[in-house]
């Protein structure tokens, strides 16, 4: 029999946390700032009380958060017995009573199944039928796209469900429950997750304060290595788009642009691979004193240009792709908090001193495109897509 982990693993969801007893589990897919969670719940020996149900929920959202704004959206599925105390009937009722218990207690049961009607789906283990899906009326339709495969599964699978063993359980899941309280319900053990450190973005900082601290002690002279004209008619010069953007003239144009570069590299360094990232600040860099060389050649203006502000503009560049492509704009208190922090950036940068426009628009155009065809590249490698 297939277990529904393949199911989900197909849908781009992965097994994140599960109970100590078993009893709570749940399958997350996330990209960036979006993230779907697929809880389970099992009722088929034991009536959880609301208070430990939702104490699995809040647990989610700290753990998924872990101090950012995320846009977290959640599916809860109830996996009942139909053989046990309660029976699930579909009612027409608007208010949605969809428990009828086996004995008679009409009242007690219908209040029991309202606690969740109107956000929950269930699954039934129906005797010698096997397994069904059945979603309430006033539940959501479906969930990005997951609900026919599903149902599809569970008719001709069943639910099997591979979780790890509490002895062998990995750090990555809770073990809760952990503490009973006075009114029955449960507390739910968080592991801790410690906070990502930009080290890219540090590394980048380091390498620019040692590059300024060497030109000052007479160890290279900036000229030799900073964009000036002429040098695309010149293979042997070409080494000055890489060089260029690790040298600053003066104390402030530094200063300034290793803020804009810490602002911008930490707010986004974990939102992708670092690998990525990498290539991100360089290949803007190079594209930003690309246009600009081109741009005042072309022009006939003399030139001459230095500054990793190419390649922080590239950065910010991503971060618009990131808000625009995954939905992070939708999340108001991250949207005011980005915005807020790029005209930080373009107000710190305008103040810097001379700037070379074409340098910042063809680093920002260039993250665009790159951070653009990345998030596009990984979305089109799942079925279940983050939109």
């Amino acid at each position: 029999m297939n277990s529904i982990n393949g199911f989900f693993k197909d849908e781009g969801y992965g097994l994140y946390v599960c109970s100590l007893d078993r009893r709570y589990f749940s399958f997350v897919q996330e990209e960036n700032y979006v993230v779907n969670v697929i809880c389970f719940f099992d009722e088929r020996k034991e009536t959880s009380t609301q208070a430990q149900l939702q104490g699995f929920l809040d647990v989610h959202k700290e753990r998924l958060s872990y101090g950012r704004d995320k846009d977290i959206h959640f599916l809860k599925i109830m996996m009942v017995d139909q053989m046990g105390p309660f029976v699930i009937k579909p009612s027409a009722d608007p208010r949605g009573e969809l428990y009828t218990d086996a004995e008679g207690e009409e009242e007690a049961a219908k209040e029991a199944g309202r606690r969740w009607v109107g956000d929950v789906w269930y699954l039934i283990e129906d005797g010698a039928d096997g397994f069904r899906l059945f979603v309430p009326p006033q539940a959501v339709e479906d969930f990005y796209g997951i609900r026919k495969g599903l149902e599809n599964f569970v008719r001709e699978n069943g639910v099997q469900v591979l979780l790890p063993m509490p002895e062998t359980q990995n750090e990555d899941y809770d073990r809760s429950p952990v503490k009973e309280n006075a009114d029955g319900s449960r507390n739910i053990k968080v592991a801790k997750k410690n906070k990502n450190v930009p080290w890219i973005t540090v590394g980048m900082i380091l390498i620019n304060l040692l590059m300024f601290a060497m030109k000052n002690l007479g160890v290279y002279q900036a000229e030799d290595y900073s964009l000036t004209n002429d040098i695309l008619s010149d293979s042997g010069q070409w080494y000055r788009f890489f060089t260029y953007m690790f040298l600053h003239e003066t104390e402030l144009h530094l200063m300034n642009n290793m803020l804009m570069l810490y602002a911008a590299g930490s707010l986004i360094e974990g939102m992708v691979n670092r690998v990525y990232f990498t290539l991100l600040y360089f290949i803007s860099g190079i594209g930003g004193g690309f246009l600009s060389v081109w741009y005042h050649t072309k022009a006939g203006q003399p030139y001459y240009s230095l500054g990793a502000s190419g390649a922080v503009y590239g950065i910010m560049g991503a971060i618009l792709a990131i808000m625009i492509l995954t939905g992070l704009w939708r999340v108001k208190s991250v949207f005011f908090r980005i915005i807020i922090v790029l005209m930080l950036l373009f107000a710190t940068g305008a103040a810097g001193g001379r700037i070379d426009v074409m340098d910042h628009l063809g680093g920002f155009v260039c993250g665009m495109i790159l951070c653009g065809l990345y998030l596009m590249m990984g979305s089109s490698t799942k079925k279940g897509k983050v939109l």
